[in-house]
């Protein structure tokens, strides 16, 4: 029976202790699901929203780029603006694949695949554009350009001939044709600089009057070389005036592209995508007032059950201050424990700082030592290095007694001894050879001896 009942005891104080983690585990988890219903909302309001406002506001300005290009290449025909213009369309469609990507609203991938069309129309039509524009250079460089020499060589050699015949009425003629043939030519090139429909007139009224000034001197000239070069000059002007009719409906046509496409287009694009920096400005709104929501829900739950938590925390803290009476004489009996080992630890400590410091000394003299040794055998090696030794066979000569070197020279025998040992020499002569040398000095000398 008493076993049964410190069971229980014991039991309800594991349980006791159990609680306060199980009400901290408790409040992490609702934490994190609140949480993890927050951070969606803030995740989109602060990174995605951002992100695709910024990304549409880089489409509307790309666009006008792209537009502002478009106008300068018509205006110049210039390689390098038609370069420009591709450059931009290319960045705006990488834009667009890029928010298809990101877009996950439903209206806003509705107004994405509305630009998308609106972009689509817009390239196909500057392709219509770009063809009109290579078609009407090709007809000022072949028509306009070829019928305009032509008629200018057939010019000067009326010219000649009214140089030569020297009548005033041919030289009018001439005159007349060649001014009305110029202000054509005038006209032509601020219409291609402008595209005034005022001069057309002004082209159309000069190629009527040089078809007249050229009949008028074709009826006066006589000679049919100059008489034909004036017909020639005649159907010159035709085919250069309907080359520039043509050019002219090439700039109808480009007029109507831009009214109906290029400048309806261009605005559509940027407003689409205003309309969608509006749509993110509205969900932004959306999204913001739901994380507010979520917040505050979150803190009334985390409130409640922070304050669950701190009761059943004050109750087990009445039955812990019991335990901490007990523990407390078991820790002063510890502490006095504690302080006895603390002085025997630092009566050894003291003993093995001794022995170390003795260590310390044997370990420096013992490296002075070695560092001795190691200056006494560099010096024997140095020593031993500067010995010079001679073994082997040595190459001599039976006759001078010159020794031949590894190199094939041929050396002094006091020579090549001194290069390889360290002997040294001091020359003078044995009296064998004394006397072989100086006979009668040495006989005079050696019978002042006797």
């Amino acid at each position: 029976m008493f076993s049964t009942l410190q069971h229980k005891v014991m039991l309800r104080r594991a349980l006791g202790y159990l609680a306060v983690p199980i009400l901290v585990i408790g409040i992490g988890v609702l934490a994190g699901v609140q949480l993890g219903q927050i951070r969606p909302a803030i995740t989109r309001v602060t990174g995605i929203l951002p992100a695709t406002w910024e990304l549409s506001n880089d489409i509307i300005r790309h666009a006008l780029a792209a537009g502002s290009q478009a106008n300068r290449y018509i205006r110049t025909q210039s390689q390098d603006d038609l370069d420009q213009f591709e450059t931009e369309f290319a960045d705006l469609r990488g834009l667009l694949e890029q928010a298809d990507r990101r877009l996950a609203n439903p209206e806003q991938e509705e107004m994405l695949d509305r630009i998308e069309l609106a972009v689509e129309a817009y390239g196909n039509a500057f392709a219509e554009v770009t063809q009109l524009v290579v078609k009407r250079f090709r007809l000022k460089s072949e028509v306009l350009d070829v019928q305009a020499l032509a008629i200018k060589s057939k010019l000067a050699a009326i010219r000649v001939q009214a140089i030569a015949l020297n009548n005033p009425a041919v030289f009018l003629g001439f005159a007349n044709a060649q001014d009305t043939f110029q202000l054509m030519l005038l006209g032509t090139s601020k219409y291609l600089e402008e595209g005034d429909e005022r001069y057309v007139v002004l082209v159309t009224t000069s190629h009527q009057q040089a078809k007249v000034a050229l009949s008028r001197l074709e009826s006066i000239l006589q000679d049919p070389s100059r008489r034909r070069d004036c017909a020639e000059a005649r159907a010159a002007a035709d085919a250069y005036y309907e080359g520039f009719q043509d050019i002219r409906a090439g700039y109808a046509s480009l007029k109507s592209l831009y009214k109906t496409k290029l400048d309806v287009l261009l605005p559509r694009i940027s407003s689409i995508a205003l309309e969608i920096e509006t749509s993110v400005d509205r969900e932004t709104i959306s999204q913001n007032e739901l994380s507010q929501t979520l917040i505050s829900r979150t803190q009334l739950v985390l409130g409640i059950t922070t304050a669950f938590a701190a009761l059943a925390g004050l109750g087990l803290g009445v039955a812990f201050i019991r335990r901490i009476r007990d523990r407390e004489l078991a820790e002063q009996t510890l502490r006095q424990a504690y302080d006895r080992l603390e002085i025997r630890v630092k009566e050894r400590t003291a003993d093995l700082r001794t022995a170390n410091e003795q260590l310390q000394k044997e370990i420096a003299e013992r490296k002075r030592t070695e560092a001795e040794l190691r200056q006494e055998k560099d010096r024997l090696e140095d020593a031993l290095a500067r010995v010079k030794k001679l073994s082997g066979l040595l190459p001599i000569c039976a006759s001078c007694k010159k020794i031949r070197d590894d190199q094939g020279y041929w050396n002094q025998i006091e020579e090549y001894i001194h290069k390889h040992s360290e002997a040294e020499f001091s020359h003078g002569l044995c009296p064998e050879c004394a006397e072989k040398l100086y006979p009668g000095f040495i006989n005079k000398d050696r019978g002042k001896h006797e």
